[in-house]
């Protein structure tokens, strides 16, 4: 089964990036292939996201369950979406006193057939950039 890691060290309180990360609406203003991203509450610090990637006429959402540990943690279930297992979390460790460290682990598994193989490449892409696009963000939210 795939599993990307990768972690960045922001010049941001661990509170500003979880806030940035947990803001699912706000991802086509700097993630490029995001078309949309919508939240809905379901328990106190369980929401339902949905994201909405489109390139190059490539168009397929995603739903994840997400438990939000404030200002720490997000753990992500897929819900449904073109995957038949999605599982990650994204860690925000404080590093003295204005800083902290982010990492982002997913492990996943396409469904089969052609939705598959079209699926597997763009988000293998997309995946391996959002942490420097987060951490990009979290910078220029900063200045």
């Amino acid at each position: 089964m795939p599993r990307l890691s990768r972690t960045a060290l922001v010049e941001q309180k661990p509170e500003a990036v979880f806030n940035l990360v947990s803001d699912v609406e706000s991802y086509p203003e700097f993630l490029p292939w995001c078309e949309y991203g919508q939240v809905e509450p379901i328990d106190n610090g369980i929401v339902h996201a949905t994201v909405g990637i489109s390139k190059n006429g490539f168009r397929k959402s995603f739903v994840t369950q997400n438990r939000l540990y404030r200002h720490e943690r997000i753990e992500m279930t897929l819900v449904e979406g073109p995957f038949k297992y999605l599982h990650g979390y994204w860690d925000f460790t404080p590093l003295g006193v204005s800083g902290c460290k982010v990492s982002l682990l997913l492990e996943y598994q396409f469904v089969g057939g052609i939705l598959g193989v079209m699926t597997a490449p763009v988000f293998n892409r997309f995946a391996n950039q959002l942490v420097d696009a987060f951490s990009l963000r979290a910078q220029s939210l900063g200045d």
